[in-house]
């Protein structure tokens, strides 16, 4: 507790052995008045202890709502609906699901980044075609960076068109529905590890489809609204994405011509 200074009665009263504040050398005249080193040095122990407070509950949300997600992964993948019922009861925080898709977006980027540097992949007979690391090392961030930003923007605009549906909405529900939506193609995205590309075209299409299911399963539940109208706005859903993912198409054609085109090894 910070200590007043009580040298102003003294300094009022002209008495000649009065003391000065033990913080401060200026004697005070009014007696209710703090030091004013003292409440300086008093606003910063609060703001210090005030950004500790703050960093551990973000901690704690990212570390309970993370061990949360990794559970509602596997429970989606094996009896979605009810799943689904249960994630729909629950308050995500933007930090939570932000800590939830940087780890699942790390899925498919570090197994295609290992797979097309290390192992390669063959069409036909011919020998196993590869990309070199100084050049794969940039296609993966802008790949990583693109997931993050595409799942984000997917999701702000399911907050957004949630008015025009009636839903219950808000931005962490809605990111954290598209985050648990693209489930399917995270772990698809395991494959990355040994390109075999008619297996990664098979499992691929699989976990899109599987993406779309889950989609329409979880709008009704998690935005809150009938059946009938939430396929309505899951399949509003399904065409932006349908249009952010040409879009980022054509994203990466006019990234090739800024230096971003994969350099094959010899």
């Amino acid at each position: 507790m910070v200590r007043q200074c009580t040298a102003g009665r003294a300094a009022q009263t002209r008495i000649p052995n009065h003391r000065r504040c033990h913080r401060c050398p200026v004697r005070h005249l009014d007696p209710h008045r703090r030091c004013p080193r003292s409440a300086r040095r008093a606003s910063r122990r609060h703001r210090v202890t005030e950004w500790r407070t703050t960093y551990r509950r973000i901690d704690y949300c990212i570390r309970g709502e993370h061990r949360v997600f990794m559970k509602h992964v596997f429970g989606l993948m094996l009896r979605p609906d009810r799943e689904w019922r249960e994630i729909s009861r629950e308050q995500p925080s933007i930090p939570g699901v932000m800590a939830h898709i940087l780890v699942m977006a790390l899925i498919p980027a570090v197994a295609w980044f290992y797979g097309v540097t290390e192992i390669g992949w063959k069409v036909g007979a011919g020998e196993a075609t590869r990309i070199t690391v100084e050049s794969m090392m940039i296609i993966v961030v802008l790949f990583y960076l693109g997931m993050l930003a595409g799942l984000i923007g997917i999701g702000l605009l399911i907050h957004w068109m949630s008015i025009t549906y009636g839903a219950a909405s808000t931005p962490a529900k809605a990111i954290s529905l598209a985050a648990y939506t693209a489930t399917p193609l995270f772990l698809g995205g395991v494959l990355g590890f040994y390109p075999l590309l008619w297996l990664d075209l098979l499992i691929g299409t699989a976990a899109g489809c599987y993406a779309i299911v889950l989609l329409y399963l979880g709008i009704p539940h998690m935005m809150g609204v009938p059946k009938e109208r939430g396929y309505l706005f899951a399949s509003a859903t399904l065409a932006v994405g349908l249009v952010g993912m040409v879009t980022m198409m054509g994203a990466t054609v006019l990234l090739w011509e800024f230096g971003a085109m994969p350099v094959f090894t010899d």
